[in-house]
């Protein structure tokens, strides 16, 4: 199922910082990172900082206050 999430601020597995980021999800995993550029269609605002990590077997996941978002 996909799911888009934004937040104030994502942080990618290279330190990058985006702020006010958008990251779209498939399963868990993230398909997609980008700047929020206005209001966006079915995604869900919740704010603060999202993390996007890579596992052991190199898919992204995305984490917020230390609990994957699913």
């Amino acid at each position: 199922m996909k799911r888009s999430v934004a937040a104030n601020r994502v942080i990618t597995p290279d330190n990058t910082e985006i702020k006010l980021g958008v990251v779209e999800m498939e399963d868990a995993a993230v398909t997609r990172v980008y700047s929020l550029q206005g209001e966006q269609p079915f995604t869900e605002w919740i704010g603060g900082t999202i993390s996007i990590l890579k596992s052991t077997d190199g898919v992204l996941h995305a984490y917020k206050d230390n609990v994957q978002i699913k």
